[in-house]
């Protein structure tokens, strides 16, 4: 089996998980951005002590061209659950809806944390932010079941750099797990301070 087509984050905004082929099944799923947003997040880490930039880092990102244009992917996560709700509700929401969960949406998704902390710090949590970064955004998923998630997900993270993930799967990814882990430390004093 293979990840779906790439798939703007506003489209899934728009419509139903169902119209967009997102199943109620659990999965591993990967959001992608265009250079120009990557680049940001690397800036915005620095501010965190990160001392790579994107050349120091970039045979080990993975990329995708889509319409002439380049992605690089930044976030791998998985639900044994259903993709429709981690990947719509909690990680992107309803048009127009303040927050995609009930609560604070921050709260329950750790790529909506990142994306807050990076601009806003760890105290101060702005949904319209979040949302504003996504919709630049693209997704994408594929259907597993039972350890072949978990095994689907370990395989994805340590395969290349994902800049918002923890780095609680980096176990296997020796070329890069210097970098890996400056990365994670940047992500953890961004979404621990003021």
């Amino acid at each position: 089996m293979m990840f779906n087509d790439l798939v703007f984050v506003e489209k899934i905004r728009q419509h139903k998980a169902k119209d967009m082929g997102l199943p109620k099944t659990g999965g591993v799923y990967k959001f992608w951005c265009d250079k120009e947003r990557y680049c940001k997040f690397l800036r915005q880490l620095q501010t965190f002590g990160l001392k790579y930039d994107f050349d120091d880092i970039k045979s080990f990102l993975e990329k995708c061209v889509m319409d002439g244009k380049e992605y690089y992917c930044f976030y791998v996560g998985q639900t044994q659950k259903s993709l429709a709700a981690r990947v719509k509700s909690q990680h992107i929401g309803a048009k127009q809806k303040k927050n995609p969960t009930k609560g604070s949406a921050i709260s329950r998704s750790t790529l909506r944390k990142s994306i807050n902390a990076l601009k806003n710090g760890a105290k101060v949590f702005n949904e319209n932010d979040v949302d504003s970064v996504l919709n630049e955004c693209l997704v994408q998923w594929i259907a597993l079941s039972g350890e072949a998630i978990d095994d689907k997900e370990r395989k994805e993270i340590n395969s290349h750099i994902r800049l918002l993930n923890r780095d609680d799967f980096v176990d296997n990814a020796q070329e890069f797990l210097a970098i890996r882990g400056d990365i994670a430390k940047a992500l953890k004093s961004a979404r621990t301070k003021k």
